[in-house]
């Protein structure tokens, strides 16, 4: 819909390592410890549908200065197209 290009690591570079192991930790933390342990498959499909959409939509991101990722790639969009706007 906005046309965001998804961006992977390279290989074999550690200083990315930091970031990834956050973000598995956060999902750890606030997802994985709390499912039961005998969840089925489509259970645990539909959790993680919830969690993604409360995570990109409603968690406060400290990183981000406390807003959603919503909003920073809202401001991002609104950026680019004010830049794209200028004589």
């Amino acid at each position: 819909k906005n046309k965001l290009e998804r961006r992977y690591i390279p290989v074999a570079t550690p200083r990315y390592n930091g970031l990834v192991e956050r973000v598995h930790g956060i999902d750890e933390r606030e997802f994985y410890s709390r499912l039961n342990k005998n969840i089925t498959a489509e259970l645990l499909r539909e959790k993680l549908k919830e969690y993604t959409l409360f995570y990109n939509n409603q968690r406060l991101i400290s990183s981000l200065l406390y807003i959603t990722i919503k909003e920073r790639i809202k401001n991002i969009i609104a950026s680019k197209s004010t830049i794209s706007m200028a004589p």
